[in-house]
């Protein structure tokens, strides 16, 4: 008896401890789970009181802030935390926009000093696929995490209403130079001799910086995207009209309202050319003239439309 007291005494503690964990042991395997993690014999999900979920919720939040003051941006609460969600773009889920795109000057005046993230900095690749979206609804990764990749990428991105330029001559406002140089490369917007877009001049490449306008040596770039609003139609010299006969395939007729699509045309210089709209204000944009054409026709992104298409004028 003396002897078994003396071994309870000397092993008291891992006795407690080695009791304690067989308990613990047995309620995780006893309990079933649910899906908020907990484990319960009931099978519903644990209870907890209003002060709890409050101190929970503040403590996402505060993280969240801290976040935010780290990125330079705002993130909101995770709808799926069980917290009350925020109407701002979530780090890691990056929300495009539908700014205005109908000039060069319109974009960088609605973008300039904001920054988009897509949860690994403010990096230019995301910038870049801000435009694209707002231009046509659709956006296209870069294949290889860099922003150079997207010189090899001319079949998914053309069709967004874009066309590919190699090299660097012609370059105009508005432009999407494609730079090489470095691990990742880089992708920016020309626009009056400079350079606008993310991660230009930051102190810390990883966490990037908001847009801005750059200069910026022209040694590593590539090629450029123009968008094909911007294509600049010289004017044409005029001719003496002739009698349309039955094999007369002009692709203009005024008259009815109709016209046959030409390859490199879009929507805005078709309406300009045809005497549908009188000038560029109140033509694009998603309250535009070419939107509405677009509707008229059935064509899903008013940046894309392919050659032989017959377009219908709208009202």
């Amino acid at each position: 008896m003396k002897r078994l007291k003396s071994f309870l005494y000397d092993n008291l503690t891992p006795i407690v401890v080695l009791l304690i964990l067989t308990i613990v042991g047995l309620f995780a395997y006893l309990a079933s789970p649910n899906e908020d993690g907990s484990r319960t014999f009931n099978g519903e999900g644990a209870k907890y009181s209003e002060a709890m979920e409050a101190a929970y919720c503040d403590a996402v939040k505060k993280n969240d802030d801290a976040i935010a003051g780290l990125a330079g941006i705002n993130v909101p609460q995770d709808a799926g935390s069980g917290c009350e969600p925020t109407d701002l773009p979530q780090m890691g889920s990056l929300v495009y926009y539908k700014v205005n795109v109908s000039t060069p000057a319109a974009f960088v005046n609605a973008v300039n000093g904001k920054g988009f993230n897509e949860g690994y900095g403010l990096q230019c690749v995301a910038g870049f696929k801000q435009f694209m979206y707002a231009l046509s609804g659709k956006y296209v990764a870069t294949k290889t995490g860099g922003a150079s990749g997207y010189a090899a990428q001319q079949s998914q991105i053309e069709p967004l209403g874009f066309k590919w330029h190699g090299g660097k001559a012609g370059l105009q406002d508005g432009d999407w130079g494609i730079f090489g140089g470095g691990q990742y490369g880089h992708v920016a917007m020309y626009y009056q001799g400079k350079w606008f877009g993310q991660n230009q001049g930051a102190a810390n490449a990883n966490a990037g910086n908001a847009f801005n306008l750059m200069a910026l040596g022209t040694g590593n770039l590539i090629g450029y995207y123009r968008p094909n609003i911007y294509v600049k139609t010289s004017p044409s010299t005029p001719v003496a009209p002739t009698k349309p006969t039955t094999s007369d395939t002009s692709n203009t007729t005024n008259q009815t309202g109709v016209h046959v699509v030409q390859d490199g045309e879009t929507l805005g210089g078709i309406s300009l050319r045809n005497g549908w709209w009188p000038n560029g204000a109140g033509l694009y944009g998603d309250s535009g003239y070419t939107q509405r054409l677009a509707e008229k026709n059935g064509i899903e992104w008013r940046g894309m439309i392919l050659p032989n298409t017959v377009i219908k004028r709208a009202e």
